[in-house]
């Protein structure tokens, strides 16, 4: 998804910004309106973000001037949900201009990713033990296995095979 953008007005004497623009991307991505945000505050639009990664960051730009990269943070309110990356700045007009992205759906195939990597790994577990237990099993009783490729007739034996003969 492409990147919104806002820009804030900070307050004097205040941990608050005024939204001053947002572009299209941002009312999508915020599922609210350019209308509803101008001449407004974070806070008000955003009650969440009293105690967000995304205010900090803001305030920091504000008193260092300094360009900061916010890493990925979960925002949740009865509007809208979802993680943000946000890349922010100050303008020499002391404007703070955030630019981010919605990662959501990232986050929510990154689980997902994990969760199947969880449950190969199990599989891959379970299969060694039960490859272990079969060689057990075929030193013990001195049998062996031995499986065709049909395709191209390559013949594998198992360990034990090659100790019978």
């Amino acid at each position: 998804m492409p990147d919104g953008v806002a820009i804030y007005q900070p307050i004097e004497n205040s941990n608050d910004f005024i939204f001053l623009e947002v572009n299209k991307h941002a009312e999508i991505i915020t599922n609210t309106t350019n209308k509803e945000l101008i001449g407004c505050t974070l806070l008000q639009k955003f009650p969440n973000m009293i105690n967000s990664p995304l205010l900090k960051a803001l305030l920091k730009v504000r008193e260092t001037g300094e360009s900061l990269y916010l890493p990925p943070f979960y925002y949740k309110d009865k509007e809208r949900e979802g993680w943000r990356e946000n890349n922010i700045y100050k303008l020499p007009s002391g404007e703070i201009v955030a630019i981010f992205t919605d990662v959501t759906e990232v986050f929510q195939i990154s689980e997902k990713l994990k969760n199947k990597n969880l449950d190969l790994e199990k599989a891959k577990e379970k299969a060694e033990e039960s490859e272990a237990r079969l060689l057990e099993s075929q030193a013990a009783t001195k049998l062996g296995s031995w499986k065709t490729d049909l395709s191209n007739l390559n013949v594998v034996w198992s360990k034990e095979i090659f100790n019978i003969f």
